[in-house]
Parts: structure tokens; C-alpha cells; sequence
């Protein structure tokens, strides 16, 4: 029930954002991916959640008055830097504000998408370029924040609808010097270390 009002909002133009936070392997990575990014039996929530949302889209497909219009970017912040899990070329990226465009990473690679399959595609690239590292607690850590945004526009006749969906899986918290905390403006989450 929860999540078909997630995606009612979503398509109605709202941001949704999903975190996992806690220590070095308590499972965020696993309830995030799960144990086989494509294997449907085995996906975690990130995954079974894009395929629910591109169900809902499907059905909106069938109208000839609305155009859909579906982008992803998938980053990491390391050690306070910015990097595009996408693009492996492009690092410390710089945040930015546009008065329309509100927060944005600049230089950072938006990948058009048409279904599940090509979105969870870019989670298992973008999440296999994550840095880890073993830990007393895990064979392999994710040492890096990851944040994975679907981009939805939705064109209609007579008006645009925006809205995206951010997921953010946070590396353990027992490394964190500082509390790490999310700020919400305009919709986007940044960190601030």
C-alpha cells in the first residue's frame, strides 16, 4: 500500500527520496540492491521499486497526450569529493544552484532511460564502480555515499510535470567524524559533512 502512494506522488509531480543508513554491515547495501541486482527473487528495494514505477508508466504510455521523458544520473561522495558512478573519468564534480533547475552536480552524466531494465542496468554499473574496502565487519564495505536519482519529466498538452526519486545509501556511520546530515531544498538532498 505504501508503495502505490509512493508512486501516486511520484506521477503526481512530488520528489520521493528512500536512504538506508546505520553501521558497517547492518544491510544497507543488501536491503538497498539485495543479493542479485537482476535476479527479480533476489533484488532489494531499489530495484523492485523502479520496476513497480515503470508498471504505472507503462500504463501512462497508452496515452497519447502525455510524452514521458525518463533520465538517471547515479554519484558517490568520497572523502567530501563528488564523483559520477557513471562516468568514471569525471570526479570531484561541483554542486550547483540554477533559480529553475534548483541543486544540480555539474558536468554529471544524465542517461536517458525507456524501461526497469535499462535503470536497473545503470544501478548494477553505477553501484559496481562504488568504492569498498574490507572492514573487521564486511569482506567488502561500501566506503562512499551513493545516490541514484530517476529523473521524470512528464509532458502534456497544456502542462509539464517534474518529479524525481532519490535513493541514497550511506556508507557506515561509526567512520563518520562528524553527524552527517541531509538537507532538503527545493527538493534536493545534499550532504553536509
Amino acid at each position: 500500500m505504501l508503495i502505490a502512494l509512493l508512486w501516486t506522488d511520484i506521477l503526481r509531480g512530488f520528489n520521493a527520496t528512500i536512504f538506508a543508513y546505520g553501521q558497517t554491515g547492518s544491510g544497507k547495501t543488501y536491503t538497498m540492491q539485495g543479493p542479485s541486482i537482476e535476479d527479480p527473487t533476489h533484488q532489494g528495494l531499489c530495484p523492485r521499486l523502479i520496476t513497480q514505477l515503470f508498471d504505472r508508466i507503462e500504463e501512462m504510455k497508452k496515452n497519447k497526450d502525455v510524452e514521458l521523458i525518463l533520465k538517471v544520473n547515479c554519484i558517490e561522495i568520497y572523502q567530501e569529493r563528488i564523483n559520477d558512478l557513471l562516468d568514471r573519468t569525471r570526479e570531484n564534480l561541483r554542486l550547483r544552484h540554477h533559480q529553475t533547475r534548483g541543486f544540480y552536480v555539474e558536468k554529471c552524466s544524465e542517461i536517458y532511460v525507456n524501461s526497469a531494465r535499462d535503470v536497473v542496468e545503470l544501478m548494477k554499473r553505477g553501484f559496481g564502480n562504488r568504492r569498498t574496502a574490507s572492514t573487521n565487519m564486511n569482506a567488502e564495505s561500501s566506503r562512499s555515499h551513493s545516490i541514484f536519482i530517476l529523473h521524470l519529466t512528464q509532458q502534456h498538452l497544456n502542462k509539464e510535470i517534474n518529479s524525481r526519486l532519490i535513493l541514497i545509501d550511506l556508507a557506515g556511520s561509526e567512520k563518520v567524524p562528524r553527524f552527517l546530515f541531509l538537507v532538503n531544498y527545493n527538493g534536493f538532498y545534499y550532504t553536509l559533512l
